[in-house]
């Protein structure tokens, strides 16, 4: 193809001068759906460029400088030219490639930031309660007993709870008919053990507002350490 590609220019077949000079890069980079222009260095009068690959080429007669060559790949790949040079009865060719890269990658969009790790209780008995129950855990039963904790919580608060038996009675009673037999017993008899330490043996004595408030920072506690098991 390229020799009836120089054919087509050989004009005359006599040699007596100089053929044009024609200068061009053995490849031109250039990216897919941008303008890539080819500037060759000569000194001829015309240049003609013919695709061998198929990739048109801007009409040169619409070019203010034509003796350029300017394409618009729409896909990347390595297309070649082959430019014919005349100059007077001489003419000189040369082969090149555009090499048509592809759209950069992307960024990767960042990742989502990882939720934070649930932080567990910081106390001693909140500590013991999570690993109690990681001993021997039941999700079900879990929600009955912190719900029974939790009313423990609201019942301390209240004024009318005067004295040790009161409560304790109340806590006995209230946990034997809502509290799963069996269930979760390592927490329990856990908690049961801090709370007969907090309240002492004695059923007449008097909630004083310090042990109150104690009684209030327990159960708050415990079912801070629950809600983190069911976490």
């Amino acid at each position: 193809m390229r020799l009836a590609i120089i054919a087509c220019f050989a004009w005359s077949a006599v040699l007596y001068a100089d053929p044009p000079k024609l200068e061009i890069p053995a490849e031109i980079r250039g990216k897919v759906d941008t303008w890539v222009r080819v500037v060759p260095t000569t000194d001829a009068a015309a240049i003609c460029y013919v695709s061998l690959d198929g990739l048109a080429a801007f009409p040169t007669e619409d070019l203010r400088d034509p003796k350029r060559l300017i394409v618009y790949p729409a896909r990347p790949g390595r297309y070649r030219f082959v430019a014919v040079a005349i100059k007077a009865d001489e003419f000189a060719s040369v082969e090149f490639a555009v090499v048509v890269e592809g759209p950069p990658e992307p960024p990767k969009p960042p990742e989502p930031p990882k939720p934070p790790e649930p932080v567990g209780p910081t106390d001693e008995l909140g500590k013991a309660i999570v690993a109690a129950y990681k001993s021997a855990p039941s999700p079900k039963a879990l929600v009955q007993v912190l719900g029974f904790y939790l009313a423990c919580g609201d019942h301390i608060k209240s004024a009318d709870t005067k004295t040790v038996g009161a409560f304790l009675d109340a806590y006995k009673a209230t946990a034997k008919a809502i509290l799963p037999p069996g269930e979760l017993m390592p927490v329990r008899e856990l908690i049961g053990r801090e709370v007969s330490r907090l309240f002492g043996a004695d059923p007449d004595a008097e909630i004083t507002p310090a042990e109150r408030a104690k009684a209030i920072a327990l159960f708050a506690s415990i079912t801070t350490a629950l809600e983190f098991c069911r976490k």
